[in-house]
């Protein structure tokens, strides 16, 4: 997940200088934030976390999602289930190449354990919709779908603002964008992951994936995002703060 750059992502205001224009990735100790420091050669190991931990998500998600499927007998169980499992590895096979161009980015050290909590609070709220039991119903199956696509759509279009800017970890990021949707809110790659995994529990309605989305996936999702709302604002300085005065993290006017 990310930051007004990298989830978030920071959005360069209007008018600012190409992209051949930037700042290198690699910038001199001086052009750092604040606390960050060149990687060493022997973060290799830290870079690689995101495809570590989608990897083991991976292994532990397919055999509860092909149990699942097995247990389909109807064409409501097929259409909303099936296609709820469609849409959502479609989606995370998509964003599996942002974890994989970390492994090419300096390494950041501003996560607070928050990747490895938000991993952990996703396989939670899975495996609580698929192996909780439910009955799919066509009316559930259509609003999940619109909210999941609501919520792709919000962090994929947030995603291609930032481009190469874009992260999983929490970093500096080179330029901090605050027009389109990050004059609406300042992380709307979290709000969109917010948003879709809300879907899971309509697309497998049981009382142990609605447990899990609040009890698990929304607090995962608010403390990474205070975490790297602080790392910003400390890094970043007055130009955050004047940002954060005008826009809201998550939900407009609201929060």
């Amino acid at each position: 997940m990310e930051s007004p750059q990298g989830s978030l992502g920071a959005g360069a205001p209007e008018g600012v200088s190409p992209a051949d224009e930037r700042p290198p990735q690699e910038a001199p100790l001086a052009e750092l934030g604040a606390g960050e420091q060149p990687s060493p050669a022997g973060g290799a190991a830290g870079r690689a976390t995101p495809v570590l931990l989608s990897l083991v998500f991976l292994g532990l998600i397919v055999g509860p999602a092909i149990y699942r499927l097995l247990q389909f007998q109807t064409q409501v169980e097929w259409i909303v289930g099936g296609g709820g499992v469609l849409l959502y590895a479609l989606w995370q096979a998509y964003e599996s190449r942002i974890s994989v161009a970390e492994l090419h980015k300096d390494e950041a050290l501003h996560d607070a354990g928050t990747m490895p909590l938000a991993a952990l609070a996703k396989l939670i709220l899975l495996m609580a919709a698929l192996l909780g039991g439910g009955v799919q119903r066509y009316e559930l199956g259509a609003a999940a779908a619109l909210i999941f696509l609501l919520g792709a759509g919000l962090r994929t279009h947030a995603i291609h603002r930032l481009k190469g800017d874009y992260s999983h970890r929490i970093r500096r990021p080179p330029l901090l964008v605050t027009d389109g949707v990050f004059g609406l809110v300042r992380h709307p790659a979290y709000a969109g992951t917010l948003l879709a995994h809300a879907a899971v529990p309509l697309f497998f309605p049981n009382p142990y994936a609605l447990a899990a989305f609040w009890g698990a996936w929304l607090p995962a999702v608010l403390v990474r995002t205070v975490v790297e709302d602080r790392f910003l604002r400390r890094d970043l300085g007055a130009e955050y703060e004047a940002y954060a005065a005008r826009t809201k993290r998550l939900i407009p006017g609201i929060w």
